[in-house]
């Protein structure tokens, strides 16, 4: 099928807690409560997840291409 993913946080320092409605008091309640901090336990103690999928498009994605990345995802079972 010819489709690339990646995961995880977007460039933009901050997105994925806008994203994910995590407040500045959540991060740092975490952050001053933990002797060490991971992924997990993090989702975990804030009960919110983190990360994305993001689908980026360019000049050369046509209507066919966007057609088959949704037929794609509504296959996957996560």
């Amino acid at each position: 099928m010819m489709i690339s993913i990646r995961s995880g946080y977007f460039c933009n320092p901050g997105i994925d807690e806008i994203n994910n409605h995590i407040t500045d008091s959540e991060m740092s309640g975490y952050f001053s409560s933990e002797k060490s901090v991971d992924y997990y336990d993090m989702v975990t103690h804030l009960g919110k997840m983190r990360g994305a999928i993001r689908v980026s498009v360019g000049i050369g994605t046509n209507t066919k291409d966007l057609d088959r990345f949704i037929q794609f995802a509504k296959a996957v079972e996560i």
